[in-house]
């Protein structure tokens, strides 16, 4: 989702999402490791239209083409963000 955009987001205002679903919110084609507040901004866009138990957060794709500092490093920030904005949940 991170590399188109969140085009879908704007879909599913259009036509509602009932089922879980994966939110990539890290672009895994880029070596540009997101900060904090674009990822969280990106689940903050997700939640405008799927509910919270409904949203798994994660990568936009494998991280396999990534250096392994990158992956950790990306991974590290969607954890950070994804508490945070836990956080802000309750």
């Amino acid at each position: 989702m991170s590399n188109s955009e969140l085009d879908l987001v704007e879909i599913f205002k259009k036509h509602p999402f009932t089922k879980d679903i994966s939110f990539g919110v890290v672009d895994v084609h880029s070596h540009v490791i997101e900060d904090i507040e674009t990822v969280k901004k990106r689940i903050q866009r997700a939640l405008e239209v799927l509910r919270p138990e409904q949203l798994w957060i994660d990568p936009d794709c494998g991280l396999k083409t990534r250096t392994t500092e990158e992956a950790i490093a990306k991974l590290k920030t969607l954890v950070k963000a994804t508490k945070e904005i836990r956080e802000n949940l309750k």
